[in-house]
């Protein structure tokens, strides 16, 4: 089991598309890639059981949430709540799973 933590983009400024979260990502030593399906876009890390969703409005990712397991390090939540905190995203909450 794990947590589930949700992320909002600013509704003003500029929005990127997934891509350069993951790029970001693998920049920071989390390599990681996006696999797109009806749900939304998955963001996976390569070596770790969390994943991030992402919603996309008009090619833009305008809602994530980080499903984040027990067995992955702390650092990696960090290293996502660092990436979202600089692009200027809130942390909406979180929820036991």
């Amino acid at each position: 089991m794990g947590s589930e933590l949700y992320f909002t983009a600013p509704e003003k400024g500029l929005r990127r598309p997934v891509g350069d979260y993951v790029q970001r990502l693998t920049e920071a030593g989390y390599l990681c890639h996006e696999e797109a399906d009806e749900w939304g876009h998955w963001v996976v890390f390569d070596g770790f059981d969390s994943t991030l969703n992402f919603s996309i409005e008009n090619s833009a990712a305008t809602f994530a949430t980080l499903e984040m397991s027990t067995e992955d390090p702390a650092e990696l939540l960090e290293a996502i709540e660092g990436l979202f905190a600089d692009a200027g995203w809130d942390l909406g909450g979180d929820g036991e799973s």
